[in-house]
């Protein structure tokens, strides 16, 4: 984690779901402009919480990850994708193939 946060130190007085913003934002930094990052978590009780974060350079990759949430994760996240892809699309003169 310290390679990622560039040698930064860890904020503290977080709860799991500041963490995973946080490590989101840190991998988002990482890989740049290039690829798409997203988080999936499942919450097995209040004190146990798995996530595994995706990557994809391809906006349709973005848009199927998205698809395959929970209902609920969806909702909130539709919104990002459109506004990514009024941001993204023109700022692309071409995408991966």
């Amino acid at each position: 984690m310290t390679e990622l946060s560039g040698g930064a130190p860890w904020p503290s007085g977080m709860d799991v779901w500041g963490h995973i913003d946080h490590t989101k934002e840190l991998f988002t930094r990482l890989v740049g402009e290039r690829f798409f990052v997203d988080s999936f978590t499942i919450q097995k009780d209040a004190s146990t919480v798995f996530c595994m974060f995706f990557f994809t350079p391809h906006i349709r990759g973005f848009e199927k990850m998205l698809e395959a949430k929970k209902p609920q994760e969806r909702e909130s996240h539709y919104s990002d994708f459109r506004s990514i892809l009024v941001t993204w699309l023109p700022a692309r003169s071409s995408g991966p193939n």
